[in-house]
């Protein structure tokens, strides 16, 4: 069993999205993508479809899960779908993601991103396990994928998101709500049930925004207990 509870916070600006989350087990590993597409609306809902179908075909052809290699994959892919083959190329676009590969025997959990850190809380304290500063597709300094691994005990809760939720503008003046308080916001109601934590998020996005404003960017949270 995977997880003995978790949240999805899933709000597309448009009818469709450029953020997207996927998730496959395979050889006892359970795999997780949490992920931002360049764009947003239609333009970005293409490449999150093409995104996820990458995804499957790297993962259903892999003998191993091994995150770094998959991200190494995809980013090959989508440079190839795109016609990225020099720093020259005019298309920018590309995907940051944030992928995780969790073995419950082993407790164990890998860890690749492409810009898109991991969050552990654990007894109420959060850390960050860091990205490579590096989308899928074309990157100045291109090197590749790096993967952390490390242990996770029953109770403790990861999160990833994408940037759509910091960068809300709202509030008294007017500004972005910014990842701090939002990483500040999540530690303060880590003690909850993850339902009510993915409620006090909605409604402090609500709250942040307000009448004023409009949402300016896909959501996407998830919160996995393990």
């Amino acid at each position: 069993n995977f997880s003995s509870e978790s949240f999805i916070l899933y709000k597309p600006r448009d009818v469709v999205s450029g953020d997207f989350y996927w998730f496959k087990e395979k050889e006892g590993c359970y795999i997780v993508a949490v992920a931002d597409c360049t764009g947003h609306g239609v333009p970005g809902a293409l490449l999150s479809m093409m995104g996820i179908s990458f995804l499957n075909d790297i993962v259903a052809n892999s003998t191993k899960v091994i995150t770094s290699k998959i991200l190494e994959v995809l980013r090959h892919n989508v440079k190839h779908a795109l016609g990225q083959f020099s720093n020259k190329s005019l298309r920018k676009e590309g995907i940051e993601i944030g992928l995780i590969a969790y073995n419950p025997e082993k407790k164990i959990i890998s860890f690749s991103g492409a810009y898109l850190s991991l969050w552990l809380n654990r007894k109420g304290i959060i850390k960050e396990y860091k990205s490579d500063r590096m989308s899928i597709g074309i990157s100045l300094k291109e090197k590749p994928f790096s993967q952390i691994e490390f242990s996770v005990e029953s109770g403790d809760t990861i999160y990833m998101f994408t940037d759509g939720f910091a960068d809300q503008l709202g509030g008294p003046n007017r500004k972005k709500l910014l990842r701090r308080n939002l990483i500040q916001e999540i530690t303060s109601i880590s003690h909850l049930p993850l339902n009510d934590q993915k409620t006090h998020l909605e409604n402090l996005h609500q709250t942040w925004k307000g009448d004023k404003f409009d949402q300016i960017d896909d959501i996407l949270v998830i919160g996995i207990k393990i």
